[in-house]
């Protein structure tokens, strides 16, 4: 198991990958940047700032209505 994150292929890593894409369009909105390049920015960032949790919490905030309608 690769334990370095700048070595991460996001292209094989489709739930990370989706992970991703979720947090960035709840934070960024219409500035959204879904490029591959982005995407691994954003993830050294997150972890470099001790924030990856940040992913799971926007993945509960995105799911929280689903089924409460």
């Amino acid at each position: 198991m690769n334990e370095n994150l700048e070595l991460m292929d996001l292209g094989i890593t489709p739930l990370t990958r989706e992970l991703l894409i979720n947090y960035i369009r709840i934070q960024y909105e219409e500035n959204a940047d879904y490029s591959y390049d982005s995407l691994r920015a954003e993830l050294l960032l997150l972890e470099r700032e001790n924030r990856l949790h940040e992913l799971f919490l926007a993945e509960e905030q995105a799911n929280y209505y689903v089924g409460r309608e």
